[in-house]
């Protein structure tokens, strides 16, 4: 089990070693230098899992941090549950355009209960 708070953080262990699933927050602070990231509305704390999301499974669809580069993600095929309470409508379908493509990206709206979690957890991993 790894925790970050941010994107920079969670890079960090992302390339360093292999996970068997993530879990991550459609609002997950970017913490990069301000107007390092070209975002398709021009806010990348909104947009921040989705980032981790591209630069995870090595789309990279926009010109990337310094602390970022030479980077890369141990595994790119890592399951990825998104949880968010935040709705919008642009993030939801450049992630759901991304999960449509891989069934590895499942999305779960918040609030959610325990057992909720758990049944998507299980049927990632299987």
């Amino acid at each position: 089990v790894a925790w970050a708070v941010s994107i920079r953080d969670a890079t960090r262990p992302i390339a360093s070693r292999s996970f068997d699933l993530l879990l991550v927050d459609q609002l997950m602070p970017y913490d990069g230098e301000p107007g390092a990231t070209s975002t398709p509305d021009g806010d990348p704390g909104v947009w921040g899992g989705w980032y981790l999301l591209q630069w995870l499974r090595c789309l990279d669809p926009m010109p990337g941090p310094a602390w970022l580069t030479g980077l890369s993600p141990v595994d790119s095929t890592v399951p990825v549950l998104f949880l968010s309470a935040y709705q919008n409508m642009k993030v939801e379908e450049a992630l759901r355009a991304t999960s449509a493509q891989d069934a590895d990206v499942v999305i779960l709206r918040k609030p959610l209960d325990e057992s909720e979690l758990v049944a998507a957890v299980d049927r990632i991993l299987r």
